[in-house]
């Protein structure tokens, strides 16, 4: 089965090269107990973009959904798979989470603090966080930076708050 799965992805990806158990007979390709397997597939770099061809990973995301070996499902993951993941949502997943964090944030403070002060160390990590995010756009219009940041913003801009 994982050599037909092999074959699949070879005829998807016709340019690709790919490391598996399958190809290579090689045991580090399966987990411990024997359940999992992965392999290693390098697309083609797109000329037209930073590193690897981004529609590699969407497309075979999209061909191998609903494919399975012994019942259990093939995913596909990477950095590509992983953005394009992301990239599903409305565009807000860093903002909501912020929110949740910094009500999260609020209501422990007003519980040690027993007033509305503790409103004072929320304001100024949205301060700060603003002024991170502003300061991290104008240095993506100039160099590649990774979507991760976002969430590190936050989560550093509300890190103190939570002390």
């Amino acid at each position: 089965q994982l050599a037909a799965l092999d074959g699949r992805i070879h005829t998807i990806v016709p340019s690709a090269r790919e490391a598996s158990y399958a190809l290579t007979g090689n045991r580090a390709f399966v987990s411990a107990d024997g359940r999992t397997a992965f392999a290693l597939v390098y697309p083609r770099p797109d000329p037209n973009s930073y590193g690897q061809a981004p529609h590699t990973a969407a497309l075979l995301t999209s061909r191998l959904k609903g494919t399975a070996i012994d019942s259990s499902p093939v995913q596909v993951t990477g950095l590509a798979a992983l953005g394009n993941q992301a990239g599903k949502g409305n565009g807000n997943g860093v903002l909501v989470e912020v929110l949740i964090g910094a009500l999260g944030a609020l209501a422990v403070l007003i519980f040690v603090f027993a007033s509305f002060l503790a409103l004072v160390p929320l304001l100024m990590a949205v301060c700060s966080i603003l002024t991170t995010l502003l300061f991290v756009w104008g240095l993506a219009e100039i160099t590649s930076v990774s979507q991760i940041v976002e969430f590190l913003v936050g989560l550093v801009g509300l890190g103190p708050v939570r002390e």
